[in-house]
């Protein structure tokens, strides 16, 4: 099967293409793992123009503006003159360019959209491209079908069965020996939960803030570490911990660190906590599970999925005192055993070679 994937984004500020690629192989693992039974080539829009290989895959970069993306005819053309099979188009905020997809490829090949977050245009021109769009779509591959379900109640995707239930990430992270981990981080605590985020107000940091507070009242051995690239919600943060000085060395606020070296962290906790309200899938949560960290997370559909009632705790989402009662529950945890149940459920659902398997099913049935 003959598979070309395309986002119509272009992403500023990237020039090494092998840089590119590395920097995304949180998504691009599981079309090498594809690509070991499959033809895979990613359109990709950077600043750079050439082609290459990489990891099975074929790359062919494309230098063109936002503007130019609107209606990038020579893309469509290379498409079209690739004779593939499938087209799989990244993100549900190009409906205009999936229309002219179409015009340009034929019947024959099949289109499908893959969900990365977005929810409904607001705007009523654009959400109607969305609904024509809608025809020229074979299939959609949400994280959760409950993600899918603001799509179908508005109408913009007509026939609910046109939704598959697949992993929009994976990790490229694995176990490692935890006293190896802890020599790089300086984590020393028997009972230790990590939180990795954005510090804005859909990731809910506050939350994991407040109810920590009040856990380590009683369990003082507990450390909280949070490792945040931007920092909307810092100050609430700080001003927090400033009032609550007995907690101060107890939750770390650890800050940016590199992407490698996060493997090291997942591998130095017990637990990983999410606080967020809404997620396309949870890179942080599947990166930390491929390490063995157990999962307490905002009972959101996506989070529903990864876990699948297997392991970890799943709380009710923005309530402190769910979320307390899960972190008091963790601690009466057989952490071994909880352990291999989140590996296990990252082996079997969230991995890259699992959901090339997911994808390649969910192709031939369509």
């Amino acid at each position: 099967m003959k598979i070309i994937n395309i986002a119509y984004v272009h992403f500023d500020n990237h020039h090494n293409p092998l840089k590119w690629i590395e920097g995304s192989r949180f998504f691009k693992g599981i079309w090498e793992a594809m690509a070991v039974n499959h033809d895979v080539t990613f359109i990709e829009f950077i600043d750079y123009n050439g082609t290459l290989s990489n990891n099975g895959i074929s790359y062919f970069f494309k230098n063109k503006s936002k503007l130019a993306l609107r209606f990038p005819i020579d893309v469509h053309r290379y498409i079209a003159k690739s004779e593939p099979d499938v087209v799989m188009v990244h993100g549900l905020h190009s409906p205009l360019q999936v229309i002219l997809l179409r015009k340009m490829i034929g019947d024959n090949v099949k289109i499908v959209v893959q969900h990365h977050a977005e929810k409904p245009f607001k705007n009523r021109l654009k959400k109607l491209l969305q609904k024509v769009a809608d025809r020229y779509i074979d299939a959609y591959f949400f994280t959760a079908m409950k993600l899918a379900d603001i799509w179908i109640n508005e109408s913009i995707i007509k026939n609910k069965h046109k939704v598959y239930e697949i992993m929009e990430t994976t990790s490229i992270f694995t176990t490692m020996d935890k006293s190896i981990a802890q020599a790089k981080t300086g984590v020393r605590n028997s009972n230790a939960y990590i939180w990795v985020g954005h510090l804005n107000s859909n990731k809910n940091p506050m939350l994991i803030v407040r109810a920590f507070t009040d856990f380590c009242k009683e369990n003082g051995d507990a450390h909280l570490y949070m490792i945040f690239q931007s920092t909307d919600l810092l100050v609430a943060i700080e001003v927090w911990l400033q009032q609550h000085k007995e907690v101060r060395n107890n939750i770390h606020l650890v800050g940016r660190i590199a992407h490698e070296d996060l493997v090291y962290w997942y591998n130095s906790v017990d637990f990983v906590v999410s606080t967020s309200y809404y997620e396309g899938s949870g890179v942080s949560v599947c990166e930390a599970m491929s390490c063995g960290c157990i999962p307490i997370l905002s009972d959101i559909p996506s989070f529903q999925f990864m876990t699948n009632n297997t392991c970890g705790i799943l709380y009710t989402t923005g309530e402190i005192n769910s979320l307390k009662i899960a972190l008091e529950k963790s601690l009466m945890m057989n952490k071994e055993l909880q352990r291999n149940a989140a590996l296990n459920q990252y082996k079997k659902t969230l991995a890259p070679e699992a959901i090339a398997h997911n994808i390649q099913m969910a192709l031939v049935s369509i």
